[in-house]
């Protein structure tokens, strides 16, 4: 599913809301970097940012890390669904 549902641009504003503040020069570098188009290029870009750019030994990244995958689905889910009733 989340590689063939079309990525909702609102969903990118979500993303960005779920990480702290410090990574948002790093979001949107990526985001500006990789065109995402489906909610698999969003995890990725997700897991991209807390793998690489956030500090590893910090709780607050493992919180993040272990919502990602949860949030991303729901959200493709729910376009997914938005699409069929369109």
């Amino acid at each position: 599913m989340l590689s063939d549902t079309k990525l909702n641009e609102n969903h990118i504003v979500k993303l960005i809301e779920l990480f702290p503040t410090q990574m948002s020069e790093f979001l949107v570098q990526y985001l500006i970097s990789k065109k995402l188009k489906t909610y698999w290029d969003l995890l990725n870009c997700a897991t991209y940012i807390s793998s690489h750019k956030m500090k590893r030994t910090y709780q607050s990244t493992h919180n993040l890390e272990s919502t990602l995958f949860t949030n991303v689905s729901k959200w493709a889910k729910s376009a997914s669904k938005n699409v069929v009733l369109n």
